[in-house]
């Protein structure tokens, strides 16, 4: 402990506990903030597919694509299809979160929510990085190679 630098042993109880409370907060996330950032999901595949859908129903698109008109008009039925799956879905969301109009590009709950899921994909992305040190740690500690460089 001296060559630590700790004040005494209660601080690895301190610690530990401190860590404990971590992890148990991590086991159970709001159901709130999982809808809503599936909805933000959701959201942003809508706008999307209402680009996508806007694109082939351009008469341009017609005009140019016109010895291709089935594979056109197949694209196009696959395209709404698509836009009306995401529509029902948002809907769904919508009433379960109580939200009475799309959330806005750049609104205050879209900004958060976002940081939401820039924060789990950063957390996901740690979590792999973790097993994959540990999994090599056990690899060289299998060869009694831990700890050397290697």
């Amino acid at each position: 402990m001296k060559a630590m630098k700790l004040p005494s042993a209660q601080t690895f109880e301190e610690w530990r506990e401190a860590e404990k409370e971590y992890l148990s907060n991590l086991k159970h996330k709001p159901e709130g903030d999982i809808l809503k950032m599936q909805y933000l999901e959701t959201l942003v595949k809508l706008m999307a597919a209402n680009a996508d859908i806007t694109d082939l129903q351009g008469i341009g698109a017609y005009a140019r694509a016109s010895a291709s008109s089935r594979h056109l008009e197949m694209a196009r039925a696959r395209s709404l299809e698509n836009l009306l799956t995401l529509q029902e879905a948002v809907q769904d969301l919508e009433s379960k979160l109580e939200i009475g109009e799309h959330w806005e590009k750049g609104s205050p709950a879209w900004i958060a929510t976002q940081a939401m899921i820039d924060s789990r994909a950063y957390r996901q992305a740690i979590n792999k990085l973790e097993g994959l040190v540990v999994g090599r740690l056990f690899e060289l500690g299998k060869v009694h190679q831990a700890g050397t460089g290697m």
